[in-house]
């Protein structure tokens, strides 16, 4: 039993040496890369996920009216602010159109922890309001421009 445990050890530490020893050599000699032939292609499909911290302020009345078409008289006002975590996914596609131009579309679907509550209260009425963002996405297009090969500068809008 000992000696198997011994020749399988020894069999190990040949292959890791072996490897290490290839790895060295391929260090030491890179291959030349001709100046001037390599540039990036943008174009392809990607998908990608993020993650962050959102916050959102709102500002929230409740009215009451003196006379059925009279003007609106505001009862009481607070400011509503919402955070918390998001997180999502996005996924899209890049198209070059020439060395220097790129045109892309991109949709993403987020999920929100985002929360928050208020209570608003005066002489004639008590109100607790609570809002949460659960989820929400987009969906829009991209218009670029590629410099030094390897820069993408570019403007996104979308619904």
């Amino acid at each position: 039993m000992f000696a198997q445990r011994f020749a399988l050890t020894g069999l190990v530490v040949a292959c890791v040496v072996v490897d290490l020893g290839q790895f060295a050599v391929a260090q030491d000699k890179p291959a030349a890369v001709p100046a001037g032939t390599w540039s990036p292609n943008w174009s392809g499909f990607y998908l990608g996920g993020n993650f962050g911290y959102g916050v959102a302020s709102s500002s929230v009345s409740e009215g009451t009216s003196a006379l059925p078409a009279g003007p609106q008289v505001t009862v009481s006002s607070a400011n509503l602010n919402m955070s918390g975590f998001i997180g999502g996914a996005q996924a899209g596609f890049n198209w070059q159109a020439t060395p220097s131009w790129l045109f892309g579309l991109e949709a993403d679907f987020q999920w929100s922890a985002q929360r928050g509550s208020i209570n608003a209260s005066n002489f004639f009425v008590a109100d607790a309001v609570n809002a949460y963002i659960r989820s929400f996405g987009t969906l829009r297009g991209r218009a670029g421009v590629i410099t030094n090969d390897a820069t993408l500068w570019y403007l996104t809008g979308g619904w």
